[in-house]
């Protein structure tokens, strides 16, 4: 029993040593000269690395720039943005600074998909979301996620999912079938992972270590 008692606390231990990472978009993306695109953008916080990317959710035409009116096909390569005073966001085309081109489409719009990819987590929570005129979102407005990389997207709206915890390592967000208003364009301003508890898989050694303890005494 003090061997079962023992086990039980070390993988509580272990649990609760895991700390949740924060990924706050909008303060950094007001730090200075942090304003810029890639593909990755890569941030880490307590452990936890998130990787953002973004790619073309069907076939379209770049919008201003040097590839004015050029085709792109679904699955094209975008670039995840770290827009200035509003989060993260998707822009079809960099300039040479790293700046979106043009500098109005550096959000998630009609067509694109913002890629989130964790590593040393599995679950995302309390996801913030600014609109077009950085303001808060009108939380009735649809947004589409999927969880996984593969398979349907999933609808909903912004306050519902702002509720949830997804459970998974890749999730990506695109506009809703039915926008409303500024709300045909967002951003990410913030989100909470949640990393893996390594504890989980202690606990349940502990629990077979109990059985089998049981059964010799059962025994003896």
């Amino acid at each position: 029993m003090k061997k079962l008692v023992i086990l039980i606390f070390g993988a509580f231990a272990v649990a609760t040593s895991a700390q949740a990472a924060t990924f706050d978009f909008l303060t950094l993306s007001n730090a200075p000269n942090a304003e810029k695109g890639g593909n990755p953008l890569v941030f880490m916080d307590s452990g936890v690395t998130l990787t953002a990317t973004g790619y073309a959710s069907e076939n379209g035409t770049y919008v201003g720039g040097p590839l004015d009116n050029s085709p792109f096909v679904t699955g094209t390569d975008f670039f995840a943005y770290l827009d200035g005073g509003a989060g993260l966001g998707v822009c079809k085309q960099l300039n040479a600074n790293l700046q979106c081109d043009p500098s109005s489409d550096d959000n998630v719009t009609v067509k694109e998909v913002l890629k989130l990819v964790l590593e040393g987590a599995n679950q995302i929570k309390d996801l913030s979301f600014l609109n077009a005129g950085h303001q808060s979102v009108d939380p009735d407005a649809d947004i589409a996620y999927r969880i996984g990389g593969a398979g349907n997207y999933q609808d909903s709206t912004f306050g519902a999912l702002s509720m949830m915890t997804l459970v998974g390592n890749i999730f990506e967000f695109k506009i809703g079938d039915n926008p409303q208003s500024n709300n045909d364009q967002f951003y990410i301003s913030s989100l909470t992972a949640v990393p893996v508890p390594a504890a989980v898989w202690l606990f349940g050694t502990a629990l077979i270590g109990f059985v089998g303890m049981s059964r010799r005494v059962k025994v003896g």
